[in-house]
């Protein structure tokens, strides 16, 4: 068996207020944003922007351009999770606070998990399920959590 060597802690830490930052800011410059630009529009460029930076980088990793069906694959999952889910985000935040935004994309893996117990049936609602979805500090863990069976 292979020892996994782990990071030092303060890593970690530094790792997660990375990400917690640049999360939770996000919310409050979409908020801003759509202060100035229609909200599609705001969100259209955003992933435009950020889609070519990640192409680009993929490319000069010398990864291979997509054939014809996975664009089309990626434009069907594009318009799923971005024209309907951000796009709505976008829009929601001329009227909403950005932190109540936040909170409220924080519980999309309760929704989902949920979703595919309700709908899907892979899995029954247990108790230890219910427990889980009621505590309120789980909730951006909440898909992990549900899928321990």
């Amino acid at each position: 068996m292979e020892a996994t060597v782990r990071p030092p802690a303060w890593k970690t830490l530094l790792a997660f207020s990375i990400i917690y930052f640049v999360w939770g800011s996000t919310f409050l410059a979409i908020r801003v944003g759509v202060r100035e630009v229609p909200p599609l529009l705001l969100a259209s460029m955003r992933f435009f922007i950020a889609g070519v930076v990640l192409f680009g980088w993929l490319r000069l990793k010398g990864t291979p351009s997509p054939s014809r069906r996975e664009w089309v694959s990626a434009s069907v999952l594009a318009v799923c999770i971005f024209v309907v889910d951000y796009g709505l985000l976008f829009w929601a935040e001329q009227r909403v606070p950005s932190g109540i935004a936040a909170v409220m994309l924080a519980t999309i893996p309760a929704f989902m998990a949920l979703s595919e117990i309700l709908f899907l049936r892979s899995q029954r609602l247990r108790w230890i399920h219910r427990l889980r979805l009621a505590h309120p500090s789980r909730v951006a863990n909440q898909g992990w959590y549900l899928r321990l069976r």
